[in-house]
């Protein structure tokens, strides 16, 4: 294709004759704006119905529980930011009182389960209870059970919560080893991957409470299994674009662009034009119908968890993650520990760690709690496996 280029001449040239043509249609308007009749109310009803009625059909919606939001969400500061060696506040909002407790937190029953050996803190005393089960690393809780991962294996176990701890009861599998576990899509289950010496990638899908494996689905080069599993969903993205949902290994495509973000009814995605100016739009996955809901600047993916009131996402392809508040339109914690973030079980609290070691906020006060003394190893490769998790302990 022959592309023509102005010379700096041609260039100043055509801007003045643009500029001189301009004017004179301009005052030529004017003169016919102040020599019409005054606008009358009715007039400016036919306009606004006019108006209404020209709006494109597929006009962005709020989410359901925010419909009755004058206006826009609105934004709030950054509250907690990764310095140097730890957290700190930058600025608060006028409706927050963020600030560092040492105190213990109003939640009964919760605990937070982390360390090495694996470590249960009562959130609500700030007492401590060690285990001897070394090198187990929780992923998620289910009913009175509590689903751990081995490092030194690469299986994975049930733990029942409980006191005292300790008694393991593992997952059934083909002997592969397990790299990486997220829950899975349907309640009751957890899925993790394995890899294999001709590098060919398995989902294996786990029963919690009767500790079968479900299925097994072999990942492809159109659908990378990992990424699907990062996100945590049902859908995903291949290489050559769309949006595609999954029911087993069966896939349909639901619409255009590249997913983003996914999670409670919730999807993020990336749409470009035919000149690449592109732009990230939310829509409810169940009808692909378009969201208003705001959108954190520079995401590169993400997942949406609290009945969809927060986004985890990372920037640029960060190796660290936020936490993003999708009702206040504010990043709440920026930049800790690649998925590190989770919430508690009665969704007031969240957790995350910071280069291992991890911390409590209050997420209505934004509250932040130290956790001394429980730490991780500083070896990444470990810590990539690990979140702190908070849990909901039975029958205290």
């Amino acid at each position: 294709m022959e592309v023509r280029q102005e010379s700096g001449i041609q260039h100043r040239l055509s801007r003045r004759w643009l500029a001189c043509i301009g004017a004179v249609f301009g005052a030529l308007g004017l003169w016919l704006v102040t020599q019409g009749p005054e606008p009358t109310d009715e007039a400016d009803s036919e306009s606004a119905a006019a108006e209404a009625a020209a709006e494109p059909s597929d006009a962005p919606r709020l989410r359901p529980d925010i419909e009755t939001n004058a206006g826009p969400t609105p934004q709030v500061n950054i509250l907690w930011q990764l310095g140097s060696t730890s957290l700190y506040p930058t600025r608060s909002a006028d409706d927050s009182t963020i600030g560092i407790a040492d105190g213990p937190i109003d939640s009964s029953n919760v605990v937070l389960a982390t360390g090495n050996p694996l470590t249960f803190l009562d959130v609500s005393t700030g007492d401590t209870v060690p285990t001897t089960l070394l090198a187990f690393w929780p992923v998620m809780q289910h009913d009175d059970k509590l689903v751990v991962y081995s490092t030194r294996n690469g299986r994975l176990a049930t733990v029942e919560l409980g006191e005292p701890f300790g008694f393991v009861t593992p997952l059934n599998n083909d002997g592969a080893f397990l790299f990486r576990a997220e829950p899975g899509r349907e309640p009751g289950t957890v899925v993790a991957l394995s890899i294999d010496d001709n590098d060919v990638m398995t989902a294996h899908t786990f029963d919690i409470a009767t500790g079968a494996e479900l299925s097994q689905e072999v990942s492809d080069s159109t659908f990378p299994l990992e990424d699907r599993i990062a996100l945590g969903g049902e859908f995903q993205t291949p290489r050559t674009g769309g949006v595609f949902r999954f029911e087993g290994s069966a896939s349909m495509r639901v619409g255009d662009g590249a997913l983003v973000a996914q999670g409670d009814g919730f999807l993020l995605v990336e749409r470009c034009d035919d000149a690449l100016v592109c732009d990230l739009f939310w829509h409810d996955s169940t009808t692909f119908d378009v969201l208003d809901l705001p959108i954190p600047d520079g995401i590169s993916d993400g997942r949406v968890i609290g009945d969809g009131q927060y986004l985890v996402f990372r920037s640029d392809d960060s190796s660290r993650e936020s936490l993003f508040d999708l009702e206040r339109g504010g990043v709440l914690v920026e930049d800790v520990d690649y998925q590190s973030v989770s919430l508690g079980p009665d969704g007031r609290l969240a957790t995350f760690s910071v280069g291992g070691s991890p911390f409590i906020i209050e997420l209505d006060t934004l509250v932040r709690h130290d956790v001394d003394g429980i730490n991780l190893p500083e070896d990444e490769w470990l810590v990539r496996f690990h979140r702190p998790l908070l849990i909901d302990m039975p029958n205290r």
